[in-house]
C-alpha cells in the first residue's frame, strides 16, 4: 500500500492584483507553505531578477524540496527562482 498524500493548495495573489504581481505575492505564499508543513512547494512563477529574500527564504528549509518554473515562453533568459 502506497504512502499517504496531503495537497496543500496556495492562494496567495489576490484577484485584483495587477498581472505580473504574481512573484511578489509568491513569497508569502511559499513562506506559509513551509511554515505549515509542506514538504514539497511548486513555484509555477518566475521573473528575470532574483529575489535575497526568496533565496533566504529557500535556503532556511533545507528539507523541503523546491521545484520552480523555467520559463515556457522559449528562451534562453534565466528565470527566478528557478535559476
Amino acid at each position: 500500500m502506497g504512502a499517504a498524500v496531503e495537497l496543500i493548495g496556495v492562494k496567495c495573489t489576490p484577484n485584483s492584483a495587477p498581472n505580473g504581481d504574481a512573484i511578489y505575492y509568491g513569497f508569502d505564499g511559499v513562506s506559509w507553505a513551509c511554515a505549515n508543513g509542506a514538504n514539497v512547494v511548486s513555484m509555477s512563477f518566475g521573473g528575470p531578477t532574483p529575489s535575497t529574500p526568496m533565496q533566504d527564504l529557500i535556503n532556511s528549509y533545507p528539507e523541503v524540496v523546491f521545484v520552480a518554473a523555467a520559463g515556457n515562453d522559449g528562451v534562453t533568459t534565466l528565470s527566478y527562482p528557478g535559476a
